[in-house]
């Protein structure tokens, strides 16, 4: 029996490994492209022939942009999430449930843990994190999209019935966990007899049953644990920028994969590299003509490279210059190049604070960074939708299952009450202007309103006026870069959660 329970964890392991070798040159070509890789016989080929061999990173550039407009949308102010109340439950529970969620979020670091993430994100089909909560404390761990395989022949996301999850763990770790009979190991030998550093590769396969999800743990043909329940479900939270198009005849299409926003890129890129080195080889060419010279001149080739040193020759009229390329149209291709990038990307060469080629007005500028912020709303939308708001949905069920009861006093934890995460989405300083600018004119109504409640001793009104002035301070001084806005309106940090959390 355990023979034949074997085999079938190792051949689902195998078809969610086949699954993503399907997919791994495709990540392996996006990667190298981030990384400024040139492929090694191409290079030895351009430096035989003495030619340019400059990599331009333009993946690797509007893969930064990205990033610092992800760093920006969910770090600039003093939430990452908000909790708010739904269906069944109401703002006093939410309010504690968010002191909660905040407390052991400041535990996690979720800059050191994100930041790494909003880097690959653009060029990486998943994302991927396992949340789970270890000891007392919730955990949150990047994992890698090479140890990671998902069940190859679910329809969608929510059709993924096993995946499988390649782990390295050392001897002790192994021993810890027998002695924590989480493990069975059997005196294996091999666990005792493994240098003290050494490190196990193990499968831990995650099967989803009548709905219900349980863990088995292989290491080659052993089996050290089998079909254990997980109380809190498959700990992995998956998500992308972009959903994958399935070909209309493609059996072996692997679902949790999305299309990285970067690749429709890389023709460009190879583009763009072959044209930019070609005109740096026309330059070198129009600083250092070739000449073509008979050999009965016995003209040395040192005379013919030394800056400013005369050539004696017997005939001069026999050294013929070669003519060079011209760069005008390569000039021109480089630049149609540049707005197809624009185009398929999403982010223009003005979000990067490059010039273009051809001369524009501040209004086309503005157009064109208003229309590159759109397309990053785009992908930060489909972000949230798949990634950040399931990470927060299964933090905040860890937190009420899980949390210390101070939190929660008052409150019966047997049923957990719905609620809707509410993430920060604005992105780049266009858009923080905007917000900015709406912000202030609120605030003028606000302000008029304040001023006819006095003018009518209306002072009920005026007090809610007021209170309304003091939630939209707390919105409009984060934009300005203050992060401890409580403090500059005299708030306590009490006040500040609940205003927040409304």
């Amino acid at each position: 029996m355990i023979e034949d329970r074997v085999a079938y964890l190792e051949e689902l392991k195998q078809l969610a490994i086949n699954g993503f070798e399907k997919y791994r040159p495709a990540f392996v070509k996006l990667n190298s492209a981030y990384l400024l890789f040139l492929e090694e016989m191409q290079l030895q080929s351009l430096k035989d022939r003495n030619k340019s061999r400059n990599f331009i990173p333009k993946l690797n550039s509007k893969a930064k942009r990205i990033y610092d407009g992800l760093t920006e949308t969910y770090f600039n102010n003093d939430k990452f999430a908000k909790l708010e109340p739904y269906i069944n439950s109401t703002n006093d529970v939410i309010d504690k449930w968010q002191e909660a969620i905040d407390h052991y979020t400041t535990f996690v670091n979720l800059y050191k843990v994100f930041a790494p993430i909003f880097l690959k994100a653009s060029f990486s089909p998943t994302c991927i994190v396992k949340v789970y909560w270890s000891g007392e404390r919730v955990a949150i761990d990047e994992v890698a999209i090479d140890e990671i395989f998902f069940d190859p022949m679910a329809k969608n996301i929510d059709n993924i019935n096993y995946i499988v999850h390649k782990i390295y763990l050392t001897k002790e770790d192994i021993k810890r966990y027998a002695k924590a009979k989480i493990f069975k190991i059997e005196a294996d030998e091999r666990f005792y007899e493994a240098k003290e550093y050494e490190r196990f590769e193990l499968y831990e396969i995650y099967e989803k049953t009548s709905g219900k999800w349980y863990v088995s743990t292989l290491f080659e043909s052993s089996l050290l644990r089998d079909k254990v329940e997980l109380k809190d479900g498959q700990p992995f939270v998956f998500g992308y920028m972009l959903p994958q198009v399935k070909a209309m005849d493609e059996d072996d299409y692997v679902c949790a994969y999305g299309e990285p926003a970067l690749a429709s890129m890389m023709p460009l890129q190879d583009e763009i590299n072959v044209t930019r080195n070609s005109i740096i080889d026309v330059i070198r060419e129009q600083t250092a003509r070739k000449l073509i010279v008979p050999k009965s001149m016995q003209v040395s080739r040192v005379d013919l490279e030394r800056v400013g040193a005369p050539i004696y020759a017997d005939e001069p009229s026999r050294i013929v210059p070669l003519p060079t390329g011209d760069i005008s149209g390569a000039m021109a291709s480089l630049q149609v190049i540049e707005n197809e990038m624009s185009e398929v990307s999403g982010v223009s060469p003005q979000q990067n604070g490059a010039t273009t080629v051809r001369k524009e007005t501040a209004t086309m500028a503005s157009i064109m960074a208003n229309e590159g912020s759109v397309r990053l709303q785009g992908y930060i939308r489909t972000f949230n939708e798949t990634f950040f708001e399931p990470i927060f949905e299964r933090l905040a069920f860890l937190v009420w299952k899980y949390g210390d009861p101070i939190f929660f006093a008052g409150f019966n934890r047997g049923e957990v009450p719905s609620f809707r995460v509410n993430l920060n989405t604005g992105i780049g300083a266009l858009n923080k202007e905007v917000q900015k600018k709406s912000l202030m004119d609120v605030g003028g109504l606000i302000n008029a309103q304040f001023g006819m409640c006095l003018q009518i001793g209306d002072q009920e009104g005026a007090i809610m006026m007021k209170e309304a002035s003091k939630k939209l301070l707390l919105e409009l001084l984060p934009l300005y870069g203050i992060k401890n806005a409580s403090e500059y309106i005299g708030e306590t940090n009490k006040l500040e959660q609940k205003l927040l959390c409304v």
